[in-house]
């Protein structure tokens, strides 16, 4: 349990000094990791304007290095959130590239818990609860104390009835990180 914790402080805090980093550098001379970084920056904030600049971040970050799968993650990501704020756009186009930015993710590295609760954002769309928490399953397997993953199960779960476990997950989340249960 310390481990974890210890893991989990460790982990929240070189990635903040990692965005913080890139956020120093201009745009046209990131790297893959780098642009990944400014990316998951952005995502976090969940704003509307910044989910279009996260996506491209992401995209560029592709565009360098094909095979990181972090950063299609991050894309599929980006898309669900923009896809939750949109009552104008077609919604069966933008659900199909969801699901399908999440599988490539998963294809590229499925040893990999962020493109795991990617995949179960785009299942959760398609309105598949079980293919929903076995990819947030699967993230958790891979990643105990990723408290994304066990907060997004928790949601999951609350949502279709599983109050106990809901609370069970949501508990060890808020243990792990009380700041923020699920971040980006």
């Amino acid at each position: 349990e310390v481990v974890g914790r210890v893991a989990v402080t460790i982990e929240h805090c070189l990635s903040a000094l990692q965005m913080q980093q890139a956020q120093a550098r201009a745009p046209d001379q990131l790297n893959a990791w780098e642009n990944y970084q400014r990316g998951r920056a952005l995502l976090a904030s969940r704003h509307c304007a910044n989910l279009h600049r996260a996506r491209d971040f992401f995209e560029r970050a592709i565009a360098t290095d094909q095979t990181f799968a972090r950063a299609q993650a991050g894309k599929a990501l980006a898309l669900y959130e923009l896809y939750d704020r949109d009552i104008a756009g077609d919604l069966d186009k933008q659900r199909m590239r969801i699901r399908q930015e999440a599988r490539k993710a998963v294809q590229i590295d499925p040893d990999d818990p962020l493109c795991h609760i990617a995949l179960s954002c785009g299942t959760r769309i398609f309105g598949d609860p079980d293919g929903g928490l076995a990819a947030l399953e699967r993230a958790t397997a891979l990643c105990p104390n990723s408290t994304r993953a066990l907060g997004d199960m928790a949601y999951f779960q609350a949502s279709i009835g599983q109050l106990a476990e809901a609370r069970r997950n949501l508990g060890l989340a808020m243990e792990l990180n009380p700041y923020d249960p699920a971040p980006g």
